[in-house]
């Protein structure tokens, strides 16, 4: 999504219901956000990492930007 949407894209705090999640806990779901880091299984498939501009989007500005805080 943030290849095509980097602007549109935000943090939200629902509990992923995901059947056999990649992290099956809560803290491992923030740890993931926290860093925003793909793993190298994700680069071989051809997506790029994230950038601090785009990391800073999600975690944050893109939110303040909708509710205009």
């Amino acid at each position: 999504m943030l290849d095509r949407a980097p602007d549109a894209v935000a943090v939200g705090s629902d509990w992923p219901f995901v059947k056999n999640p990649p992290n099956p806990t809560h803290q491992g779901w923030i740890d993931l956000l926290k860093k925003m880091e793909l793993s190298k299984g994700f680069l071989d498939m051809g997506m790029k990492q994230f950038t601090k501009e785009e990391k800073k989007k999600v975690k944050g500005e893109n939110a303040k930007k909708l509710f205009n805080l």
